[in-house]
């Protein structure tokens, strides 16, 4: 049997996904023999989500708490779920629950800072990220994004000083192989590093896996972009940058933080 992948429209308007990956029938069996197991819940809810069933994770994991409603890393991948599918404010809650639960959680308070940046408490976003300076994260690369999303909140507050301070605080030799390397494009081009057709370009000869990779990318520097323009007061570029995530990203990248944070401020704060 073949299964449909998981499709922004399936995942965020239609509902529940009827047909599943072998992995998860294989523990849904397991699930079958003991459905009080909130750990088995959880451990669905991950393969689910490696799937993009972004929809079908959350149910998975709403099924965890209700059976452990103290474990504080259900609610960390709840609301990084509905993160996925633009659902900032419950997104926010959960990881809120979560900072009170496993406060010493980096991904916590990182992501939490990142909801409030999107729902317009940039004063939250700024403290949340504060706090996460201060927690041992396990890759150290990842003081990159929290520069990235801590200078877009304080630019958001006219903290421009400050905002500098934090782009100061990565090193213009700074390189990194890994994940975050976006990030520190990102960081190089709020130091004018970088120019905008240095982030944007997509390259004609890629194949489609990297493709749907540079695409992912693009988007996210592209909503990074957006936020640097939009508080410098060059709001006619925000919004066309904007427009072009949720053009270019609507089926390879539907569940990146920068798709959901440009459809949630599009749609919900008229940004």
């Amino acid at each position: 049997m073949t299964m449909m992948r998981a499709s922004s429209q399936s995942q965020k308007i239609e509902g529940l996904t009827k047909e599943f990956p072998e992995a998860v029938v294989q523990l849904d069996r397991e699930l079958e023999a003991a459905p009080q197991n909130a750990g088995l819940w959880f451990q669905r809810a991950a393969l689910l989500g490696e799937e993009r069933l972004m929809r079908d994770a959350l149910d998975s994991l709403s099924r965890a708490i209700a059976l452990d409603p103290f474990c504080g890393i259900y609610y960390r991948w709840r609301g990084h779920r509905h993160l996925n599918l633009a659902e900032i404010p419950e997104a926010s809650a959960d990881l809120t629950v979560a900072s009170r639960l496993i406060p010493e959680n980096w991904d916590v308070w990182y992501h939490l800072g990142l909801t409030h940046v999107l729902l317009g408490n940039y004063e939250l976003a700024e403290l949340a990220y504060r706090k996460c300076a201060f927690v041992t994260s396990e890759r150290a690369s990842n003081c990159i994004p929290l520069a990235n999303w801590s200078y877009l909140a304080l630019m958001h507050q006219g903290k421009t000083e400050q905002a500098q301070q934090v782009l100061r605080g990565i090193p213009d030799d700074m390189t990194t192989q890994d994940y975050n390397s976006g990030y520190l494009e990102m960081i190089n081009f709020y130091k004018g590093r970088l120019s905008e057709s240095d982030m944007l370009d997509i390259r004609p000869d890629l194949d489609e896996s990297a493709r749907k990779e540079r695409i992912f990318d693009v988007c996210t520097h592209a909503f990074g972009m957006a936020n640097h323009f939009y508080t410098t007061g060059n709001k006619k570029r925000y919004a066309e940058l904007i427009d072009y995530i949720l053009e270019l990203g609507q089926e390879a990248a539907w569940n990146c933080f920068a798709f959901a944070g440009a459809y949630y401020t599009k749609t919900y704060r008229n940004m």
